[in-house]
């Protein structure tokens, strides 16, 4: 059996009352613009829904491509430090052992990845001992070589001759060693280098526009002079013989030993 209706409380009965008779006043115009407000909010209330959607998705979007966008960089960044330089050599062969020689009227040329390069003269020979992401060593075992090393963060070469070791950080200079007279030339056109050896005791620091002239012998003297007398001296018009003192750009001679590092680098 279905359970009995309970009578309502008088206030609920009331309420109802007064409800049923709201609803009778209504016209049928009421219901109608009613229906049309309801619906009007809800389709509202969705728009906003999907803007925001979409808002989120284009951000989420956004932030995606700017993650794969920094990870590629970095791996690009990361293989580019690690990376060795890679080198071309044009007009000549590239042997087995990373020698390199210009024979007859040919002038090869070492290009390497990061933009450097090492000219050879007619007759020069060199040799690529290693490469790293760097730079390179290489000796430059007889003749003349034209160098220009790109400088970058990190950037070092190194090039031996003879008993010389020429450290470089990115610059251009020619380098020059002929064995059978233990002569040594170092020509500096822009940047700096370091040349060590028996020069003296410490390093020898070249500036832009000097040229250092090293001659073995008993006495082992170094030369360091502006570069335009190295051109007047080519053509007969100056003079090398060693010159004493350091005044500004003016040429200095100096012995083997501690007091050609001294003169040099100003040291007492």
């Amino acid at each position: 059996m279905l359970e009995e209706e309970r009578p309502l409380d008088p206030r609920a009965q009331k309420l109802v009352e007064l409800a049923r008779g709201s609803l009778c006043q209504l016209t049928e115009g009421r219901r109608v613009a009613g229906l049309h407000a309801l619906r009007a909010r809800r389709s509202s209330r969705q728009r906003i829904r999907r803007v925001r959607h979409a808002t989120l998705g284009v951000t989420g979007a956004l932030v995606l491509a700017v993650c794969v966008v920094l990870a590629v960089s970095s791996v690009r960044h990361r293989g580019a430090v690690t990376s060795p330089l890679t080198l071309h050599v044009e007009s000549a062969d590239l042997r087995a052992d990373g020698t390199v020689e210009g024979s007859g009227s040919a002038r090869p040329v070492l290009r390497f990845s990061d933009g450097s390069d090492v000219s050879l003269n007619q007759g020069a020979r060199v040799r690529v001992r290693s490469t790293d992401e760097h730079g390179a060593r290489i000796t430059l075992e007889q003749g003349e070589a034209h160098v220009y090393v790109v400088h970058a963060q990190g950037t070092h070469w190194t090039f031996d001759a003879g008993p010389f070791v020429v450290a470089v950080t990115g610059t251009a200079f020619s380098l020059s060693w002929r064995e059978d007279a233990r002569h040594l030339d170092v020509r500096l056109e822009n940047g700096t280098v370091s040349v060590s050896g028996p020069a003296s005791d410490a390093p020898l620091a070249l500036r832009a526009g000097q040229w250092l002239s090293w001659r073995g012998g008993e006495r082992g003297e170094v030369y360091i002079r502006r570069l335009d007398a190295a051109d007047e001296a080519e053509a007969g018009v100056g003079s090398i013989e060693p010159l004493a003192g350091v005044q500004g750009s003016e040429p200095v001679a100096l012995s083997s030993g501690p007091a050609a590092a001294r003169a040099v680098t100003g040291g007492r």
